[in-house]
């Protein structure tokens, strides 16, 4: 008789009473739990309207991984636990947490997800296997039918694609004869509209819908209508107090009414069968599930497209067992060596039960996604095909004893040897061991093989009841996978796979495996946080510490032995927010930049600002294999970091917003100190610093924390009185960084003044520093002070251009004259490429930011100073002539160009080179202009003048001819006449001179190529050397190496030999270990033709070095015994017909084999 009453819980309780279809639609809101994920959600969005549900979240993007650790972590509520025991036909949700379908495992249901509309269940109703349909995906998937929605794009998207079709379905599950129930749902908050919803159920013949735990009148027209018909009665009584409502009055049983409706038998030996009662599978699948017969019965076949879709649901779904197992029968797997082992183990095992000295426990260990859940997969299929004994299977925890108790009886009773129990809930083994007690204490006879994170060597010992899947692939192994990979036509970015780690190749071959593999080192990563918080409750106190009064109070019991390590927070703690999380988030952080962290540091930004003895240390993260431990490379501090590089990056990608990592690194940048042994905590700082920048493995991934990165430093250097210039060099690039990415793009959410105040900061901070660099008060490495002064001059660049694009005044050209003396400093400290490319990009932008507003004498000057800069970076780069091109051949692996500067450097400045000549080109000044300019800027005039008379020379091959040299002397001359227009005082006047002066007197480029010509001539020796010492005495200590040499060479030319001598100890002294070409023989003591002097003269020993006393020469020379192998360097022997060429250390006698080639 057709039930017509419209009381909820009558009718709720008859459909369950009678076994009619029973579906369940579970809005985004059913468990409370969520409520708390949603409001952090939304918290970190700096969302402050939270009465808009999850649809407020999709405004903002969704961090998918972060959003999925913290559904991970979440524990359902009693009210929704409640819900989720009720024996369900089908589910359909609206919810995208990955843990939802698993929260219907109980009393040993096996359900399975649907995550599109061209997936089908098994069966389209079972309340043993119920079917549970994601409307919208899971957060924790990435395949395009699969994954969550990410924004209001995506969802719509989702909705039309995949969403409707599923809702579609629900009138059909349910039948005419079924009931349907929604919960958890409110129209205004949930991503499933009301009437998208209930249209498919619009049908007075279809199911019955009871609405529960919505106490308004519904908006919407069909909703009323429905309401009308009766077919719909809505409710404000929640969907768990209707359940406890039934229960209190008897007339519901949940236990009951979860019955499976798929009794099924277990066949054993002797062709006897286990006939499992439906009231016993209810006993023994509250704790574990029964591989009955149906588990491994032959399996129907599928087509590709089947096939494909069940590969893909095999790999990446985690913890549905039977799933494995049906995955394993397909081939879907590669057998591991380890797995022979472990059945080998297991039988041995199972043939020795009884005896006396028999073990009943073997543990699998070792690290998330090595296969070990696969393997207890192959192992039950084998139990039960080839041994016949029962099989109880438990995922993810340790059944009850007395839940399993009956069917081991029951079994026994049979004639089963044994009940093999196989328990995938990675536990430590002592858990596996007590349960086992409890079972060995009933009599009963069973093998437990149960699996735990791996375990250190001297813990495992030499029991045989431990095997190890190993985390490093064999040969074997990568033959056999490789074979997998062409049966199902994988594709990825790695085709062949090589990696010995089996985590890794997994990862990047088999992109399917990746959400599973994710979770499954996040699930570790979460057992290890909870083994940590639980040691560091009971910590022993180190017994070296203790004072004898101490050690009478704990003898007395007044106190412990142990010590509390962190505080207790339990809100803290659900949400890895506590001192246990924080600390896996430290070493996570800092290691997928492969940074090793500190382990004293690590405490002291958890609050151990005593710090910890090492054996505390040792108790508390002994045994954890998600770390690896190292000592420093002076041994005085121990460093921490994860197992491999790609598990970090996965772990925080999980469990980090990318601002709460940003967060972790400064809590590690601000807790860093400075002491006599904590040398590895600078080493530390300054490589996660580089790390962090946008030069790092992560690129700009971390550009948001750029500022706040400066802040910590500078409360380093400030409050904590950390003076160190390379951490001043970082806070000021990073500053820098943080407004600017390139001169052209600049941070558009800032304001100009915000932006010129950051980098004044910056410029301020870094002159500060230069001071007491120079006045002693810091100790430096020249090439600190190298990169020190090249971004000085570019943050005197970037506040040029800058300034020169807002501004509409002349406020830009002060800030371009400070710029040009910045980056003149910044290159004559070295043959770095990087200040160079300051000062060409800085002229270059202010000549085509200002084109039209410059004044002629301002036109005249950038101009001036973008040729003088070429031309010192075409000495370095050996560029003369037309020979500007790109070379063909450059590789980021060539090698370095003649020592000096590496090729793909010569490459980026050819690049730069053709730009600044194209703006060059339309900026060209008439002569006229150039006459005029003379009276307004003489030196800029007169550099641009000679530099035009001079074209034929730059523009020509040495050795040059008489005509070149005249010409070369005629611009020189030109130079040399205006001496009232300032150009004693101008560097680039100076230099243009010193080029030409040196091409007349030699017929060669200055330093063209190796062992080069010198001036023979004394009064042009003399003019030159005068040129050079007014440039290194204007330049003082900022003079450049290249240019001291040249006045060492000069000054040995001219016989000054002791003027000499000590400008080459100081220039050997500053560019030891700082300057590559130092060792170069760039010039060679010529005569008339521009040959090679040859000189004789003995030998002389001093110490372990040969030097040579030269006839006609006041002080010795060096000569390597390596140049003259054939020769007898004896002390006193003469050796003749040598030349004697000059590097930066100094003159040395040279074989002339061959002059090399010319540098191009």
């Amino acid at each position: 008789m057709l039930n017509i009453s419209n009381d909820p819980l009558e009718i709720l309780a008859n459909a369950l009473k009678d076994k009619r279809p029973l579906v369940l639609f579970a809005g985004q809101s059913l468990d409370s739990a969520h409520n708390a994920i949603l409001d952090a959600l939304l918290d970190h969005f700096g969302c402050e309207d939270h009465n808009s549900g999850w649809r407020a979240a999709l405004d903002h993007g969704i961090d998918m991984p972060w959003l999925s650790e913290r559904f991970d972590r979440s524990v359902p509520s009693d009210a929704a636990s409640a819900i989720f025991d009720v024996a369900w036909s089908a589910v359909f949700t609206s919810s995208i947490d990955p843990q939802f379908a698993r929260r219907f495992e109980t009393r040993g249901r096996q359900p399975e997800s649907v995550l599109s509309q061209d997936a089908y269940a098994r069966v389209p109703r079972s309340r043993s296997r119920p079917p549970i349909h994601y409307l919208f995906g899971k957060s924790d998937e990435t395949v395009e039918y699969a994954r969550a929605p990410k924004n209001n794009n995506d969802l719509m998207r989702r909705l039309h694609m995949h969403a409707m079709g599923l809702v579609n379905r629900i009138a059909e599950t349910a039948t005419a004869r079924g009931l349907m129930v929604i919960a958890g749902y409110d129209p205004s908050e949930d991503w499933m509209a009301i009437d998208s919803l209930l249209a498919p159920l619009f049908n007075p013949a279809g199911p019955k819908i009871l609405w529960f735990g919505y106490p308004y009148k519904p908006e919407s027209d069909l909703a009323d209508e429905m309401i009308r018909q009766r077919s719909l009665i809505v409710t404000e009584m929640s969907l768990a107090s209707a359940i406890s409502q039934l229960e209190i009055r008897g007339v519901l049983d949940i236990v009951g009414s979860a019955a499976p409706d798929e009794p099924g038998m277990v066949s054993i030996l002797e062709g006897k069968a286990l006939d499992i009662t439906p009231a016993l599978r209810l006993r023994v699948e509250a704790s574990a599930a029964i591989v009955d017969d149906e588990w491994t019965e032959e399996l129907e076949s599928l087509g590709e497209l089947e096939l494909d879709d069940a590969f893909r649901r095999f790999h990446s779904t985690l913890g549905n067992f039977r799933l494995l197992l049906e995955g394993v029968d397909r081939g879907f797997a590669v057998e591991r060596e380890f797995e022979q082992i472990l059945w080998k183990t297991v039988k041995n095992k199972l043939e020795r039960l009884g005896q006396t000295d028999s073990e009943d426990v073997v543990i699998l260990h070792g690290q998330s996604g090595t296969g070990k859940s696969i393997a207890l997969a192959r192992l039950a299929r084998k139990i039960r095909g080839e041994l016949r004994l029962p099989v109880l299977v438990a995922t993810n925890r340790i059944p009850n004893h007395a839940d399993i108790e009956a069917f081991c009886l029951e079994s026994e009773r049979l004639g089963a040897t044994a009940t093999v129990l196989i328990c995938d809930a990675s536990q430590a083994p002592q858990r596996y061991d007590d349960l086992a007690s409890a079972l060995r204490s009933l009599g009963r006879r069973f093998l437990i093989v149960g699996t735990c994170y791996r375990m250190e060597a001297r813990t495992a010992g030499n029991s045989n009841r431990f095997v190890e899947a190993p985390d490093r692939v064999s040969p074997a192994e990568l033959s056999a996978f490789k074979e997998l990979q062409n049966e199902f036509r994988l594709q990825s970015n790695y085709s062949t796979p090589t990696t010995k780690s089996i985590f890794a190749m997994l990862y990047r071959t088999l992109p399917v495996s990746r959400e599973s593999l994710a979770a499954g080192v996040s699930l570790e990563a979460r057992a290890t946080e909870s083994v940590v918080r639980e040691r560091a409750q009971d910590v022993p106190r180190p017994s070296t510490s203790l004072s004898p009064i101490a050690e009478e109070l704990i003898r007395v019991g007044i106190a412990s032995r142990t010590s509390q390590l962190f505080e207790v927070d339990e809100k803290l703690a659900a949400l890895g927010l506590d001192e246990a999380g924080r600390l896996i988030d430290y070493v996570m952080v800092t290691g997928r930049l492969n940074c090793a962290v500190p382990v004293n540091l690590v405490f002291r930004v958890l609050g151990q600002t005593g710090g910890l003895h090492l054996d505390q240390i040792i108790y508390l993260l002994s045994e954890l294999d998600l770390f690896r431990w190292r000592e420093d490379e002076e041994g005085s501090d121990f460093l921490i970091s994860p197992r491999i590089q790609l598990e970090a990056e996965l772990i925080c990608k999980e469990r980090l917003t990318p601002d709460q990592e940003i967060e972790r690194l400064l809590d590690l940048i601000g807790g860093v100190r400075y002491g006599l042994d904590q040398k590895s905590e600078r080493s530390f700082l300054l490589d996660l610093l580089f790390k962090i920048d946008r030069n790092g493995p992560l690129k700009e991934a971390y550009r948001s924390g750029y500022l706040r990165f400066a802040d910590a430093l500078k409360e380093l250097r400030e409050h904590n009185k950390i003076s160190d210039p390379d951490l001043v060099l970082r806070e000021c690039v990073f500053r820098r960084r943080a407004v600017f990415r390139s001169p052209s793009d600049c941070d558009a959410n800032r304001t100009d003044d915000e932006r010129f105040a950051i980098l004044d900061e910056a410029r301020d901070t870094i002159e500060k520093t230069l001071r007491q660099i120079e006045d002693e008060k810091i100790s430096v490495f020249r090439k600190t002070k190298q990169s020190l002064v090249a971004e000085r001059s570019a943050i005197y660049g970037y506040l040029a251009v800058e300034r020169a694009r807002s501004s509409k005044g002349e406020d830009f050209w002060s800030d371009y004259l400070a710029a040009r003396v910045a980056s003149e400093k910044a290159i004559g400290l070295g043959i770095d490429y990087h200040p160079i490319d300051i000062a060409l990009w800085t002229a270059r932008d202010v000549l085509k930011l200002k084109k039209g507003e410059l004044s002629n004498a301002q036109c005249a000057e950038v101009l001036a100073d973008l040729y003088a800069t070429i031309d010192v970076a075409d000495d370095v780069f050996g560029i003369h002539g037309q020979n500007t091109r790109i070379p063909s051949n450059l590789h980021k692996d060539s090698e370095p160009d003649e020592g000096l500067i590496s090729i793909d450097q010569k490459a980026r400045y050819l690049e730069r080179r053709s730009d600044v000549a194209y703006v060059m080109g339309n900026e060209k000044l008439s002569d006229e202009t150039l006459a005029e300019l003379e009276s307004v800027a003489p030196a800029a005039a007169t550099f641009l003048i000679a530099k035009r008379q001079a074209e034929p020379v730059y523009m020509s091959e040495p050795p040059f001819g008489d005509k070149i040299r005249k010409i070369a002397a005629k611009a020189a001359g030109y130079i040399s006449n205006r001496v009232k227009a300032g150009v004693l005082l101008d560097d680039r006047c100076q230099r243009l001179l010193l080029r030409l002066r040196w091409a007349q007197a030699t017929g060669e480029y200055l330093m063209f190529n190796q062992r080069g010509r010198t001036p023979v001539d004394q009064n042009q020796t003399s003019d030159l050397c005068k040129i050079v010492n007014a440039l290194n005495e204007q330049a003082g200590a900022d003079a450049h190496d290249r240019e001291r040499f040249l006045e060492a060479v000069l000054c040995w030319l001219l016989k000054d030999t002791k003027r000499a001598s000590d400008i080459w100890q100081s220039l050997s002294r500053d560019t030891e270990y700082e300057n590559r070409s130092r060792v170069v023989r760039w010039l060679m003591v010529t005569g008339e033709r521009g040959s090679p002097r040859l000189f004789r003269g003995r030998v002389e020993k001093r110490g372990e070095s040969d030097w040579i006393r030269v006839e006609g020469i006041e002080r010795p020379i060096k000569v390597l015994s390596r140049d003259f192998p054939t020769e007898d360097l004896s002390h006193g022997r003469e050796l003749r017909d040598f030349g004697i060429a000059f590097n930066y250390i100094g003159p040395i006698a040279d074989p002339l084999l061959s002059r090399p080639r010319r540098r191009r």
